[in-house]
């Protein structure tokens, strides 16, 4: 199992039971090769390391012309 980056999921995991008390706000899109203790507030979850998903993720959302 993976360990979370911890300032990142802390901020992530505030910010996730913020958007559930206040309904509006971020996305949590969580990317982890491993279910972590985020999973059941995250809106999205992306299994796998984040060198393979998120290219993978800019290729679906702009094809070959991504930016950058």
């Amino acid at each position: 199992m993976t360990e979370p980056v911890t300032p990142a999921a802390v901020t992530a995991l505030r910010e996730a039971r913020r958007v559930v008390i206040f309904t509006g706000g971020a996305t949590v899109i969580q990317v982890d090769p491993a279910a972590t203790p985020l999973d059941a507030v995250a809106d999205g979850n992306l299994r796998g390391s984040a060198a393979r998903v998120l290219p993978a993720l800019v290729r679906a959302a702009w094809g070959t012309g991504a930016p950058g």
